[in-house]
């Protein structure tokens, strides 16, 4: 199942559709899915992969686009604007206090730990997801560059970035969208 996505804060212009899928392999939709979704959104338009694996609209320099799976989905994101989107599957589990500070960023990083225990998780997963998004609406990855500070010196989000929860039968998801000129 295809739905849209609506973020507050989200700009004009800004779509954000989410899949279903089940292909192991991409970790969310199957590529016959994902085409599905791609041809919903941008009708008529031909979209290919860049060398590093980023989509682009062939002959569209004003559609922009970016892409990510978790285990089970799949989002997407387009834009007349540079934008990012990643999409986490929340894992109940997981010690967000087993973080290296240095490499999720100090600020971030004593953000997190100040919240209650039980909160936690979500802002860890909020900030996950906006660094990524904001890496990929730069053009980088974890590979290539270091995770960025997402929060102010008021510990605020940016205007340039919204997340939404996400749940999919027993499973729980964090997306994260960050837009704006890179």
């Amino acid at each position: 199942m295809i739905r849209h996505l609506r973020l507050p804060g989200a700009p004009q212009g800004l779509e954000i559709m989410v899949g279903d899928g089940t292909d192991a392999t991409r970790r969310g939709l199957a590529s016959r899915e994902l085409d599905h979704l791609i041809a919903t959104l941008l009708p008529h338009q031909t979209v290919m992969r860049l060398a590093e694996g980023r989509p682009v609209v062939r002959g569209r320099d004003d559609i922009h686009l970016s892409l990510s799976h978790a285990d089970g989905t799949t989002a997407l994101a387009v834009a007349p604007f540079p934008v990012g989107i990643d999409v986490e599957c929340i894992d109940p589990t997981l010690d967000v206090t087993a973080f290296d500070p240095e490499l999720f960023g100090r600020r971030d990083f004593a953000f997190v730990q100040g919240q209650a225990e039980e909160l936690r998780p979500e802002h860890f997963y909020r900030l996950w997801t906006l660094k990524e998004a904001r890496l990929k609406r730069l053009g980088r990855t974890l590979a290539d560059s270091a995770l960025p500070e997402i929060l102010g010196e008021d510990a605020r989000l940016g205007a340039d970035m919204a997340t939404g929860w996400l749940t999919r039968g027993d499973k729980r998801y964090c997306v994260g969208v960050c837009w704006g000129s890179a």
